[in-house]
C-alpha cells in the first residue's frame, strides 16, 4: 500500500530507500529535507513497502519497486500525467525517453575561457532568466524561489559565466548529500554556443564538489553522453520517462 510520509520514521525510510540510488539519492533526498514539512511548497512524498515516490506537479519520481496496478491507480487518482524512474511496466504507460545517468569528472581548467569571468554566486533572478530562457515567467519564478532556498540551506550551488557583465552561461546543483552532487539546468545562450563555456563551467562546479567530498552526477539524454564523457564522467545507468496514455 501507498502511504504518505509524515512521521520521521517514514522520512528516514524514504531515505533508505533513495540511498545509493545515482541521480536519485541527491535529487529526492534533498527535495524530502527542504520541503517535505512544507506542503505549500508543492512537493509530496510517498512509500510503498519497497520503494519511494516524489511528486511535483504533474511529474512523479519513483525509486525503487511498485506494484503496477496500483501505481498506475494511485498516479491516476493524483492527475499525474508524467513519471520518472527505473525500468516500470505500467499499464496505460509508454516510454518517451531514455535518461542516462553519468557521474565522476576530470580535471577542470585553471581559467575560465577568454574573456569571461567566473561568477559563483549570481544574482539568482537573472541566473533563473538565464537558465530557463524561453520559459514562462511562473517557471522561472518557482525556479528563482527553490534556488533561493536550496542555495540558503547549502543544499545547492548556482555558478555561471559572464561575458561583458552578461550572464552567457549556467550551471547547477540542484541537490547534495553526503555522497553525491546533481548538477543540472545546464545552459549556454545560443549566440556563445560552440566555445567550450558550458564545458569549462561543468568541469569547473563538478570539481569543485568533488572537494567537498562528493561526486558530481547528472542525468543527460543519450546523444548527450558523448559530450559528457568528454569532460571525464562514466554512463552509470539508464532511467526512463513515461507518460500516460490519452
Amino acid at each position: 500500500m501507498i502511504s504518505q510520509v509524515t512521521t520521521p520514521a517514514q522520512q528516514e525510510k524514504f531515505r533508505e530507500m533513495v540511498r545509493d540510488r545515482i541521480c536519485l539519492e541527491p535529487m529526492m533526498e534533498t527535495a524530502l529535507n527542504l520541503f517535505g514539512e512544507k506542503p505549500a511548497a508543492g512537493f509530496q512524498f510517498f512509500l510503498s513497502r519497497e520503494g519511494a515516490l516524489m511528486i511535483q506537479g504533474s511529474l512523479a519520481t519513483a525509486a525503487g519497486k511498485f506494484d503496477p496496478e496500483e501505481l498506475d491507480s494511485f498516479l491516476g487518482f493524483l492527475g499525474i500525467s508524467r513519471l520518472m524512474g527505473e525500468k516500470l511496466c505500467l499499464p496505460g504507460w509508454e516510454k518517451k525517453e531514455t535518461l542516462t545517468a553519468c557521474r565522476g569528472m576530470g580535471p577542470a581548467l585553471e581559467e575560465p575561457p577568454a574573456g569571461t569571468r567566473l561568477i559563483t554566486r549570481p544574482s539568482l533572478m537573472e541566473f533563473s532568466r538565464l537558465v530557463l530562457e524561453g520559459k514562462s515567467s511562473e517557471e522561472q519564478e518557482n525556479f528563482y524561489a527553490q534556488s533561493c532556498i536550496r542555495v540558503n540551506h547549502n543544499m545547492g550551488r548556482c555558478w555561471a559565466l559572464t561575458l561583458e557583465e552578461r550572464l552567457v552561461c549556467g550551471v547547477s546543483v540542484s541537490g547534495m548529500t553526503d555522497q553525491w552532487a546533481y548538477l543540472t539546468q545546464g545552459y549556454t545562450r545560443p549566440e556563445f554556443r560552440g566555445q567550450g563555456l558550458g564545458g569549462w563551467l561543468i568541469a569547473a562546479l563538478g570539481n569543485r564538489m568533488m572537494q567537498e567530498g562528493k561526486t558530481p552526477c547528472l542525468l543527460c539524454l543519450p546523444p548527450r553522453k558523448a559530450f559528457y564523457k568528454r569532460l571525464g564522467m562514466t554512463v552509470e545507468k539508464e532511467y526512463y520517462l513515461y507518460n500516460k496514455r490519452e
